[in-house]
């Protein structure tokens, strides 16, 4: 039989005299040994690495310690009814009060035996957690306690305490014991390492590129060949996978699909990937994304408890839609968190799983249309699209993406869309809307401005502030009164994620409890300067006729789409803004 090898940590040195005593009997295990406390041996073993080890041997509460920082097993060296009646034999020796002190895997084991040998002279205190035993002590010297039984770690805490103490010590039965369920473990162990090899004669015999991974983090098996990824990669893409889901992926050779699964043979767990590979080309770029789950559920802007508060008022709606997971079209001004919404949306559905594609129609470059609606076509291994910011659709690509669309509700693909604009603005720009709207049963939620929630204007600071506070270690208490009312006469073009960052930055400048009138007017002129610099110095770059077609559009966004208003800056009809840009599209399309 091939030799097992463990790590003993020893918390006091009589027992490493037996463990080595009794390992002469046991030559197929092979012994090392570690002698220290809680804290050093940790320090120690981290030192050493476990990747050799087949298993840790260790009693008491440090056994229960190593359990939580390592993967391996950890074999606990029991104390015996024997070593509990030695230990409290000798404690019948010292004066006034006795109490047995440890962690549960100690005390559960003193309870069985104080109650069948009717031993009401020794009471019994549990602790759960280190923290607790200093607590613990002060109470049982003011309830007149003098002597202590128990491991290494609670005698060492009692010392400081001037508490006698009697050390549990584990006998030569207990270690021949832990050393018995070490070979049992092994043997159980390599028999399921037997049992994997049959599996992967299987998986050698089908097309799928397959990684198992054994509940210790060990590769057991790789059929993997178009992609060089390390054992430690393929362990932290097993860790970032929830079980029975997938993950879209992108390597060095394209997109894949990975998902996961478990399964146990003989208790023992494994979990496998399989990668299937879905495109050629990498498809996370600036306008098409990937977002898997544990990505959105990290999204701060999710977690929000200022888009949180803003998103109340459609939180029926939103619970509503997802019982039958129906198309959604959010429309709203720029910053209103039209992509909070759909994020929450995604993740509170039955889809919440899998992952989201989110397509920003606005970044698209003009060359790479026919790339993304053909990757949509395919997307059956998607249940979620997001498409943001439908109204900049090129008027040549809105005919197919319909088509695409059709298919894609069809087949049970959910569609959530975005734009920033009203519904009546965005089937004038893209026509192909209102024909999605009379074909399939697809809710309309308009998100709401800033400047609509004048009412709630205070309680909306107040929650960014807080958030802030949090943020940044401050303890900022409100704005001034007059600071209030020019926040709230302010236009807010950004809405809720351009106050968001009004208020940080705010709080981060403000040195006390309360935002001054002064410091808003700076902050607030300073928006504005931002935005005239991105309207007024376009791309120099461009042509006369260019950086004009620009400079319209930047005005018709900082209009959020609302042609009269636009026009009126401008100093031009709306038939001929409107003319312009309509003449700017089509000739792009061509």
């Amino acid at each position: 039989m091939e030799k097992i090898h463990i790590l003993s940590v020893s918390p006091y040195t009589g027992l490493n005299e037996i463990i080595m005593n009794v390992a002469r009997d046991y030559p197929e295990i092979e012994v090392d040994l570690v002698q220290g406390n809680l804290d050093s041996a940790v320090e120690e073993i981290q030192k050493l690495g476990i990747s050799q080890y087949t298993a840790i041997m260790s009693r008491g509460g440090t056994a229960a310690e190593m359990a939580k920082y390592f993967k391996i097993p950890v074999i606990n060296i029991s104390i015996s009814i024997y070593d509990f009646m030695r230990a409290i034999k000798l404690s019948d020796n010292f004066t006034g009060k006795r109490a047995i002190v440890g962690f549960p895997n100690i005390t559960k084991i003193a309870e069985k035996i104080i109650k069948d040998f009717s031993l009401t002279a020794i009471d019994i205190f549990t602790i759960n957690q280190r923290e607790e035993i200093s607590t613990l002590y002060e109470k049982l010297i003011k309830d007149e306690y003098r002597t202590i039984i128990g491991d290494v770690y609670a005698c060492d805490s009692a010392k400081p305490y001037l508490l006698n103490t009697v050390l549990l010590t584990s006998g030569y039965e207990s270690v021949i014991n832990a050393f018995e369920e070490i070979i049992h473990l092994t043997k159980s162990q390599r028999y399921s390492q037997q049992q994997i090899l049959l599996f992967q004669k299987i998986i050698q015999q089908s097309n799928q590129q397959v990684v198992i991974i054994d509940a210790n983090d060990n590769i057991v098996y790789s059929s993997l060949s178009k992609l060089s990824l390390t054992n430690r990669d393929l362990i932290a893409l097993a860790n970032s996978i929830i079980e029975e889901a997938f993950e879209i992926k992108d390597f060095e050779n394209g997109t894949y699909k990975v998902s996961k699964y478990s399964y146990s043979i003989l208790e023992a767990r494994f979990f496998t990937l399989i990668f299937e590979q879905i495109s050629r080309t990498k498809l996370s770029s600036s306008y098409l994304k990937v977002l898997n789950d544990n990505v959105l559920s990290s999204e701060d802007i999710v977690r929000s408890s200022v888009f949180r508060s803003y998103f109340h008022p459609y939180a029926n709606i939103s619970s509503g839609l997802n019982i039958h997971n129906l198309p959604i079209l959010l429309t709203g001004e720029p910053g209103t968190g039209k992509d909070a919404f759909a994020f929450y949306t995604h993740n509170s559905s039955n889809n919440n799983r899998s992952p989201l594609i989110m397509l920003d129609c606005s970044k698209v470059p003009e060359d790479s249309w026919e790339d993304c609606l053909d990757f949509l076509s395919n997307m059956d291994h998607f249940p979620t699209l997001y498409l943001k910011r439908l109204q900049t659709i090129p008027l040549s690509m809105q005919e197919p993406l319909f088509e695409i669309l059709q298919m894609l509700i069809k087949n049970r693909v959910r569609l959530i869309a975005s734009a920033n604009s009203d519904l009546q603005q965005l089937i004038e720009m893209v026509s192909m809307v209102d024909r999605l709207i009379s074909m399939y049963d697809i809710h309309h939620v308009h998100i709401s401005s800033l400047r609509e929630n004048l009412d709630r204007f205070q309680e909306l600071t107040a929650i960014c502030i807080n958030e802030a506070n949090l943020n940044y270690g401050k303890q900022i208490t409100g704005i001034s009164e007059k600071g209030l009312r020019l926040m709230e006469q302010y236009s807010w073009p950004g809405n809720l994620s351009q106050l968001q960052r009004v208020i940080n930055s705010l709080v981060l400048d403000t040195a006390d409890n309360e935002i001054s009138e002064l410091s808003v007017s700076r902050e607030l002129n300073a928006e504005d300067s931002q935005i005239q610099s991105r309207e007024i110095f376009p791309d120099l770059n461009l042509t006369l006729e260019a950086a004009t077609l620009q400079y319209m559009r930047l005005v018709l966004e900082r209009e959020n789409d609302n042609y009269s208003r636009a026009a009126a800056k401008l100093g031009i009809s709306r038939t001929t803004l409107w003319r312009r840009i309509k003449e700017d599209t089509a000739g792009k399309a061509g």
